[in-house]
């Protein structure tokens, strides 16, 4: 067990507390290393229309990480048993309405991590294929899938990216 039990994980909101956000914040190897300040929750995150025709609503992730004003990674939390691709399918549609308010060729919100729990996926942002799809029992600091994953989207990678367009 590396932040907590299956069974403590029971609504979207034990998923993002006791899951999701220790994997943020934990220090690397154990997790991505980002600080608080590094990423804007629900209350600072503005809603977007996403989707279209009868399927549109105003959308808006459980967190984005920033730096330098640029928003790099959605992050969404789910429910125990909910539909992860339903919530990667959304985050990329949020997504690629953050990366239309930049210039041609400028997509800082390059990455998605959705979870419900019981899963987690990580994907490019224009690609519904997962660059990691790790189930609970492989969130492990000796499993090579979930070092691939923290060295993938630690705060020391991602920062890059921004660096590299903020130049």
């Amino acid at each position: 067990m590396l932040f907590c039990k299956l069974n403590e994980l029971s609504n979207e909101s034990d998923v993002e507390q006791k899951f999701l956000l220790p994997i943020l914040t934990s220090a690397q190897p154990r997790g991505l290393g980002y600080a608080t300040s590094d990423f804007h929750t629900k209350s600072s995150i503005k809603k977007i229309e996403i989707d279209k025709g009868k399927s549109k609503k105003l959308y808006f992730p459980d967190y984005i990480i920033v730096n330098g004003g640029l928003p790099l990674i959605i992050l969404e939390a789910k429910s125990p048993g909910e539909d992860l691709g339903e919530a990667l399918r959304e985050a990329r549609l949020y997504a690629t309405e953050i990366n239309a308010q930049f210039a041609h060729d400028v997509n800082p919100c390059a990455k998605i991590i959705v979870t419900n729990g019981t899963e987690l996926i990580s994907a490019d942002w224009d690609s519904s294929s997962p660059i990691n799809h790790l189930s609970f029992s492989e969130i492990d600091v000796t499993l090579s899938k979930y070092v691939d994953f923290v060295n993938e989207f630690s705060k020391v990678n991602i920062l890059q990216i921004s660096e590299k367009i903020l130049k």
